[in-house]
């Protein structure tokens, strides 16, 4: 048992280590710099030349030296860069809908995402005995239109130690028979595939979420923390030509983590009911 125990946190240990090598990996392939004892980006730029104007809001935190060489690193990269709002279709907002038993004809049964359902070292995480299912109207789902390759932005809620701003990449359109929907607190855009490559932009948003920027896109009422849109979508990406290659590269890493947890799991699981058969004896 201790044997297998060991070999259980070894193996998530180093699927963990492949997750945080995603941060720099990233930031080596943009020519942005990173610290390794913190994800905050470090720089050489003109500290005398900190742009003052790089938000509309009167909040002290916008105005940060740390916040505001983050955008001028971005700003000043070799690569193409965008706003997020030229990359994208269309944004839409989600519905809580109604009571799983309130039916109607006009209404159909969704699994609805909430904030809960996005996993900070996945993607998504569906729990069985946690799953919210829905009534949602068939007018409200159509406007939704979710599709393969959307992106789902959470927009408000949060914590003190969790910013709003997380995000899920769309790689699934139902969950147990039913159609996945989203809830009010989060909203989505739908991507131009003609100039970046979806999952590209999903793992380009975890990166500047990883790195605090989008700390600075929110504000805060009544103990809830909302993501102002506007600000979000003004945000610059930088989209290199090989952008779907490094989307590729990273979706390998996250799933080979992925599959070291899973065996990891599996392996500890046999490990124990092997040593109750022959504590019973059986």
């Amino acid at each position: 048992m201790d044997a297998a125990f060991a070999k259980r946190q070894a193996k998530l240990k180093q699927a963990d280590t492949i997750r945080e090598s995603i941060l720099t990996y990233f930031a080596e392939t943009l020519n942005i710099r990173i610290s390794r004892n913190k994800p905050e980006l470090v720089t050489v730029l003109r500290m005398e030349q900190i742009n003052a104007t790089a938000t509309r809001r009167l909040d002290t935190k916008c105005y940060d030296k740390k916040f505001q060489i983050m955008r001028d690193e971005l700003s000043h990269s070799v690569f193409p860069s965008y706003q997020l709002r030229d990359l994208i279709i269309d944004n839409t907002g989600g519905d809580w809908g109604y009571d799983e038993g309130n039916e109607s004809d006009t209404r159909i049964k969704c699994l609805v995402l909430r904030a809960t359902e996005i996993s900070n070292k996945n993607n998504i995480n569906i729990r069985v005995d946690k799953a919210q299912c829905r009534q949602i109207e068939k007018r409200k789902l159509a406007a939704m239109n979710l599709e393969i390759g959307d992106v789902i932005i959470e927009k408000s809620g949060g914590s003190i130690d969790q910013p709003v701003g997380r995000v899920i990449f769309v790689d699934q359109l139902e969950y147990k028979g039913y159609p996945l929907a989203y809830s009010n607190f989060l909203t989505k855009i739908k991507i131009n595939h003609n100039l970046v490559d979806p999952y590209y932009l999903f793992e380009y948003l975890r990166f500047i979420y990883g790195i605090g920027l989008t700390e600075v896109m929110q504000n805060q009422t009544n103990g809830i923390r909302n993501l102002i849109i506007e600000e979000f979508l003004e945000q610059t990406v930088i989209v290199p030509e090989n952008n779907y290659e490094i989307g590729q590269r990273i979706y390998q890493l996250r799933s080979k983590a992925r599959q070291m947890e899973l065996d990891a799991e599996q392996e500890w699981q046999a490990a124990k009911s092997q040593f109750e058969k022959e504590l019973l004896g059986v």
